[in-house]
C-alpha cells in the first residue's frame, strides 16, 4: 500500500500558526487517520506495510557485505486493536476562529499576561 503521511506542527511563531492536523492518506487519497487541528495531539494508526522482500533485488546491487540468514522465527503476538475516532475536518469559520485563539492564548502566555480584555465591535 502506497501511501503519504504529513507531519505538522501545533504551534505559534510570531508570524505563522502551524494548525497541527497531520495526516496519513491512502493510495487512493483518502484520510486514514488525523491528529486534531490546533491542539498537540500523538497520532497512531495501524497500517499495512508491504513485505519488504519484493524489493530486496534492487538492494542487492549496491551493497556488499557478508549475507546472515535468520532461522529463527519469533512468534507474533496478537496486538489490541487500537480504537479510532472519526476524522474531525474543520470548516472555514471554525478553523480561522481556532487560529486567532491559539494565536491570542500563545500571546499571553508568552508576554506573562494575568488577565485579559478583549473588546469587539460590529462595525
Amino acid at each position: 500500500m502506497d501511501m503519504v503521511i504529513r507531519i505538522s506542527l501545533a504551534q505559534i511563531n510570531p508570524t505563522v500558526v502551524f494548525d497541527g492536523g497531520s495526516t496519513i492518506l491512502g493510495s487512493d487519497g483518502t484520510a486514514i487517520a488525523m491528529a486534531r487541528q490546533f491542539e498537540e495531539e500523538l497520532l497512531i494508526a495501524d497500517v499495512r506495510i508491504p513485505d519488504s522482500t519484493k524489493n530486496q533485488g534492487s538492494l542487492k546491487r549496491h551493497c556488499t557485505g557478508q549475507r546472515v540468514e535468520i532461522t529463527e522465527k519469533i512468534p507474533e503476538k496478537p496486538r489490541p486493536t487500537l480504537t479510532t475516532r472519526p476524522i474531525e475536518e474543520l470548516g472555514v469559520e471554525e478553523e480561522i476562529y481556532r487560529a486567532l485563539l491559539s494565536g491570542l492564548r500563545d500571546y499571553v502566555r508568552k508576554n506573562g499576561f494575568e488577565k485579559v480584555i478583549v473588546g469587539l465591535s460590529g462595525g
